[in-house]
């Protein structure tokens, strides 16, 4: 569902996942965290789980097919449409947060710059 766009950025499955989720945590607000959750509980265990490809076991190309599918199906795409927005939003969040994409989109400085601090 998140093709690699350029060939020198990560790939989806080299990201550095554990700061990523430390500092959304941190720093998300509570509607996106419960958004996240309703999203991932809604298509990821009852979509997908429905479908026979949920988890990490699933065959990739048929689960983003499902997905892809997902928003234009009669009735259920009404429901399932804004929630698989709220996945890809912080899906992109994830990716981009991640070093080596900023360094692939931005240049070399960009990964070397900290991250802007929070004034809160």
């Amino acid at each position: 569902m998140l093709p690699r766009p350029l060939s020198n950025a990560p790939a989806w499955e080299a990201l550095d996942w554990p700061h990523f989720w430390a500092r959304f945590s941190a720093a998300a607000p509570l509607h996106l965290r419960l958004g996240l959750d309703a999203a991932v509980l809604v298509v990821g265990v009852f979509y997908l789980g429905a479908l026979g490809c949920a988890g990490e076991r699933a065959d990739p190309e048929r689960r983003d097919a499902a997905l892809r599918q997902a928003a234009d199906l009669p009735g259920v795409g009404v429901l399932l449409a804004p929630l698989l927005e709220v996945l890809r939003l912080v899906a992109a969040l994830a990716y981009f947060d991640d070093p080596r994409s900023q360094q692939a989109f931005r240049g070399p400085a960009a990964a070397a710059a900290p991250p802007p601090r929070s004034e809160t």
